[in-house]
């Protein structure tokens, strides 16, 4: 009988360690808390939550950088980044994370949350003199969970985001799974039409600014800023179909560093038929401007402003 009072007693504290867990989460990212229902098995996590009446669901998946926002009541979803604008809006974890990604830290000490030993750091908003540092979060990171029991936003003075009743879970894969019925959805609210895979071959085309012409799908254009201006480049797509373009800078043959000419999503431009977008750069002289067509047909018009 002891002895299986001792098996229980192990099984027992094993599951409440092993980090898998659920908890309710209030969350503040206004002047109102929301109240989180938290589902975690260490390597992701989903959030159910009600906002203005209706249910909303948010699966975190960071090893993968992903992030599904559902809306069940029109068996909607969004498939985002981690660090994409509509997932940080949506999860204060992230939020913190991607702050953290570029700042400067500071560890305060250790500290006992709901019964979980806890790293307590501090987060500053960093500056030359260091006397000027901007504290921004502090967060208390349990290793058990592999999550955050609580975060402060300092400049909000409140507690932006905080664990409590949590209790051990058994995970069940299809709460981290999108139900078939659901349709995706890009944030326009639009269903998302399946991109085709990158074209095997490229046809180069150089060309001179002011440039403008129709492009198609396996077409690089290639120009040579000759002067630094100010630069407006409209794109249109006047199909039935999607079209993508990707924009790529180089410098003496070589492409430059994402912190130079922007992360490839922000480089990146997918229209629907009948979407118009201008944009305006600052182009340096003798900087080499590559734009690949991946999809579909795109109108270009490129002149300095």
């Amino acid at each position: 009988m002891r002895q299986l009072l001792l098996a229980f007693s192990i099984s027992f504290f094993s599951s409440l360690v092993s980090g898998q867990f659920q908890a309710k989460m209030s969350y503040t990212p206004g002047n109102e808390a929301r109240i989180y229902t938290v589902y975690s098995d260490l390597h992701q996590y989903r959030y159910e939550f009600l906002e203005n009446g209706e249910k909303g669901i948010v699966i975190v998946k960071p090893e993968a950088n992903q992030t599904y926002i559902l809306m069940p009541a029109r068996k909607f979803y969004m498939k985002t980044a981690c660090d994409d604008f509509n997932s940080l809006m949506n999860d204060p974890v992230q939020a913190s994370l991607h702050f953290k990604e570029s700042h400067k830290e500071k560890l305060v000490g250790n500290e006992q949350m709901y019964g979980y030993n806890c790293a307590k750091k501090d987060f500053y908003m960093d500056y030359p003199d260091p006397d000027e540092d901007v504290l921004v979060y502090t967060i208390w990171f349990s290793k058990a969970l592999n999550f955050p029991v609580k975060i402060e936003n300092h400049p909000r003075k409140n507690v932006y985001m905080e664990l409590y009743d949590i209790k051990s879970w058994k995970p069940q894969a299809a709460i981290f799974t999108i139900p078939e019925s659901y349709t995706e959805v890009d944030g326009r609210m639009r269903p998302v039409i399946p991109e085709p895979p990158a074209p095997k071959q490229w046809t180069t085309k150089t060309v001179k600014l002011p440039f403008q012409g129709e492009l198609s799908r396996g077409t690089l254009l290639k120009f040579t800023i000759d002067k630094e201006a100010h630069y407006k480049m409209i794109l249109e797509n006047k199909t039935e179909k999607p079209a993508k373009i990707i924009r790529y800078s180089l410098r003496e043959g070589k492409e430059l560093p994402e912190n130079i000419q922007g992360p490839e999503k922000y480089r990146t431009s997918r229209l629907y038929p009948g979407e118009k977008r201008p944009n305006t750069f600052i182009w340096k002289e003798g900087n080499e401007i590559l734009i690949k067509v991946y999809e579909g047909t795109m109108d270009l018009d490129i002149h300095e402003e």
